[in-house]
């Protein structure tokens, strides 16, 4: 509106996007889950386990096994809540092993 003081708060699709980036893995977790069909869990396991597969990484990464390279969320709460925009579950974050 003309005369109107500028709002300070960014525009809606900015606000969304710090939520919505596509590289993250709630994310893409999000996508599967409600655009294809998948449950959480089946979800899940395309962003881990499947996805080193197909970089070919499965022997380092992608699982939690004895040997393997260790890099994961800590969640506060059901896992199932990393899907939700906003939410803030998570507790920690492991990376090659250690707390980061």
């Amino acid at each position: 509106m003309a005369g109107s003081p500028p709002s300070k708060r960014p525009p809606l699709a900015r606000r969304l996007w710090h939520y919505l980036r596509p590289y993250r893995v709630p994310f893409a977790i999000a996508l599967a889950c409600f655009g294809m069909g998948l449950t959480f869990e089946e979800a899940l396991v395309g962003a881990t386990l499947n996805a080193a597969y197909s970089l070919d990484r499965h022997a380092r990464v992608g699982s939690l096994e004895p040997g393997k390279q260790m890099d994961a969320v800590v969640v506060d709460g059901p896992a199932i809540d990393l899907i939700r925009v906003g939410a803030e579950t998570i507790a920690h974050v492991i990376k090659k092993g250690r707390l980061v």
